[in-house]
């Protein structure tokens, strides 16, 4: 959902099934649908930083980040899952994903520095969580600070 003046949210989004491969897999169709990434080149790259090196934040959220040739500047997309999902085996279920697209030339302590940042502004609002997950308009103040 593109609310003007806001990085695109997906509040409340129903998946098939309720686990992390759905939910990459439909973050890559948002990539594709809203800011053009090829559907293959966005689900690898969601894949591979799943594997590598996707954060689990806090008791709900997770992070990940997928690298596009054409994108010149980062950007980040925020989905809310109508039902939690299991992404690491020894935590909580998560409900928020976020993804950041960055620059396919960005480099590691570029990345570090967004997924920093990430995680402090995750840190500072999660009590507003419960209320976000269902608001396009405080999830997209929420995905403006992200970066």
């Amino acid at each position: 959902m593109l609310i003007a003046d806001h990085a695109p949210v997906y509040p409340r989004v129903k998946l098939n099934r309720y686990d992390k491969l759905t939910a990459l897999q439909q973050a890559a169709v948002f990539l594709h649908q809203d800011r053009g990434l090829d559907f293959q080149q966005a689900i690898s790259s969601l894949l591979a930083s799943a594997a590598r090196d996707a954060l689990q934040l806090n008791d709900r959220t997770a992070l990940i980040h997928a690298t596009d040739p054409n994108c010149v500047k980062p950007e980040v997309l925020v989905m809310t899952l109508r039902k939690p999902i299991m992404w690491t085996l020894f935590k909580k279920p998560i409900d928020y994903l976020i993804v950041l697209r960055v620059p396919q030339l960005f480099n590691d302590v570029q990345l570090q520095q967004l997924r920093d940042r990430a995680q402090a502004v995750v840190a500072q609002n999660h009590q507003f969580f419960a209320q976000w997950r269902d608001d396009p308009v405080g999830l997209g103040m929420f995905a403006d600070d992200l970066i």
